[in-house]
């Protein structure tokens, strides 16, 4: 793929494989402001686009990559609920039960540990309700909205509304993403000590991880199942 700088960041996550593992390492967000072009993405974290492009030209070209903008919406909400959403809500548990362990230690919390569990504690308040409301409310809207076009059938489209829905959840995005920040800002910080325990650690590899995964969630629902659904939406509407 050629790679013109001024194209959306998000373009790149969705059609180069192997790419959002770049943005990743670099800090670029590629998930809430994916309409960025990947040269204002890399500014914005202080990289020049050039470092950013020869990362993207390292990579494995793959002949044929499939993309979730050929496969269905219910496959998409069906990835999303049963590979990311289970992870982060295993992981939420988990990191929050080390983060306890550690803060509560008899010889001392390392420094940035407290405001790392702290900012943990907001970033977990936001997902977990968040998840509650994509599964229950717009995932079955979405689902129910793509059925009754494959059928056919303007009668089947459901009656519950979708616009304010996406909206409040792309803002909630928003608010991940500023703690995800936060919590990266203070791993990075953490990382750089020669006195971190393995227990510590490994506490920051599973943030940097559980921090991946919800970049990855959020921009798959925000450049792809989000807009796609919106347009099946307003079709509906103008029946």
């Amino acid at each position: 793929m050629k790679i013109d700088v001024r194209l959306p960041i998000e373009k790149y996550a969705a059609e180069l494989p192997g790419a959002i593992s770049v943005f990743e390492a670099l800090g670029l967000d590629y998930a809430c402001a994916g309409y960025r072009s990947l040269e204002d993405a890399a500014y914005a974290e202080g990289i020049t686009p050039d470092t950013v492009v020869t990362a993207l030209r390292k990579l494995k070209t793959v002949a044929s990559a499939e993309s979730w903008n050929d496969r269905s919406l219910a496959e998409l909400t069906r990835h999303l609920s049963e590979q990311h959403h289970r992870f982060v809500r295993e992981e939420l548990a988990r990191i929050a039960i080390g983060l306890a362990d550690v803060c509560s230690a008899p010889d001392g919390v390392p420094s940035y540990f407290i405001p790392l569990r702290a900012a943990f504690t907001r970033l977990s308040a936001i997902v977990l309700p968040h998840l509650h409301l994509e599964e229950d409310e717009a995932f079955r809207v979405i689902e129910a909205l793509e059925q009754a076009w494959q059928a056919n059938d303007p009668h089947a489209l459901p009656a519950t509304p979708l616009e304010a829905a996406l909206l409040r959840l792309a803002e909630e995005h928003g608010a991940i993403a500023g703690e995800l920040r936060t919590i990266r800002e203070l791993r990075l910080r953490l990382s750089d000590s020669d006195s971190l325990s393995p227990r510590c650690s490994a506490l920051l590899d599973d943030l940097a991880t559980l921090e991946a995964h919800l970049h990855e969630y959020i921009f798959l629902e925000n450049a792809i199942l989000f807009p796609r659904a919106a347009a099946l939406a307003e079709q509906g509407a103008a029946v």
